[in-house]
């Protein structure tokens, strides 16, 4: 994905999306978004339909408002892991509403995440005491 106009994206490429690195993910999206002027682009939508009484000037400002979209939707789905692209990639809809659902998924698992997390730093900082009391028990003291 890295871009000869944007070395900025070789970022995305080395801190993919995995499930689990979504704080470090977006701060690392939105900078790369930031240098491509896409930024607003995951703030808000455009508009599905396009008004009637547009002026041709508003028109093509709309134009690339989708058009800049686009590429940030793609920015958003080439910078995510094989697993996360092949689960989010029936989300049709736009960058915003992906990012959503994307932090959602991230919100949801988080709480098991956390839960694995405290177990693992729980049997990684057993005091020495309990680990000898545990060994002995189980008849490995060597």
């Amino acid at each position: 994905m890295v871009s000869m106009k944007n070395p900025l994206a070789a970022i995305l490429d080395s801190n993919r999306f995995t499930g689990i690195n979504y704080q470090d993910w977006l701060r690392n999206l939105n900078l790369v978004l930031a240098s491509e002027k896409l930024l607003y682009t995951i703030e808000k939508c455009p508009p599905e339909e396009t008004p009637a009484d547009i002026s041709p000037e508003e028109l093509i400002t709309l134009n690339q408002w989708r058009d800049d979209e686009v590429k940030a939707r793609c920015y958003v789905m080439a910078s995510m892991s094989n697993e996360m692209q092949w689960r989010f990639e029936k989300t049709k809809c736009n960058a915003p509403k992906i990012l959503r659902t994307i932090f959602m998924h991230f919100i949801n698992h988080m709480g098991h995440f956390g839960n694995f997390k405290y177990h693992v730093s729980a049997e990684l900082f057993i005091p020495a005491g309990k680990i000898a009391l545990r060994l002995i028990s189980t008849g490995n003291s060597k």
